[in-house]
């Protein structure tokens, strides 16, 4: 016999709308899905969903915290000697899957506050990686316009479904030219 919902903790009922409000914006993007819809499929009813998020943009920007977060995780998983530009790969190569939800944020930013904190708090932390693996670096360049330039790369990747690349892969790309240029090792694919 199920259980009734009430008797579900708050966080596993939190984690359950989560979970299918990620998988419907990535299979159907942001725009195509309801809360009614992620109610449903949750489990929910309709108006229940408001009592975890007041609007859909607070979901959008609850799953990418998550993912985020995460994806944060896992990098602190990540053996020692993993160098900082491969950490930087796997960062980005983790976020592949979920390119529609950030497509999906740049079309709600400038509507809205909590999915433009949600942005920032994940670019942050690319701009954190990226940092960290130009830092690798012994050359005299501008790291700040370097960071600034990978992520202008990735953001605008991101940005283009009819390019051949992806983001990470253009961001490898050029990272590598710049630790070969000095003398650096390249990142990995991960």
């Amino acid at each position: 016999m199920p259980r009734n919902r009430r008797d579900i903790p708050r966080e596993e009922r939190l984690s359950a709308l989560l979970d299918v409000a990620q998988r419907l914006f990535v299979d159907r993007t942001f725009d195509a899905v309801t809360m009614a819809e992620i109610a449903r499929q949750s489990g929910v009813k309709s108006g229940a969903v408001y009592w975890y998020f007041p609007t859909k943009d607070h979901v959008l920007a609850a799953v990418m915290e998550r993912a985020s977060a995460a994806l944060w995780r896992g990098l602190d998983e990540l053996p020692a000697d993993v160098a900082p530009a491969d950490r930087l790969v796997y960062f980005l190569t983790s976020l592949r899957p979920l390119r529609s939800i950030h497509v999906a944020m740049h079309s709600r930013m400038a509507r809205s506050d909590v999915v433009a904190d949600a942005h920032l708090v994940l670019m942050s932390r690319f701009r954190e990686l990226a940092m960290s693996a130009l830092d690798m670096s012994d050359g005299e360049f501008d790291r700040s316009l370097a960071v600034e330039a990978l992520c202008a790369a990735f953001e605008g990747a991101n940005m283009d479904p009819d390019l051949e690349r992806s983001g990470t892969e253009i961001v490898q790309f050029l990272l590598t030219r710049v630790l070969l240029r000095q003398g650096r090792e390249a990142p990995r694919h991960m």
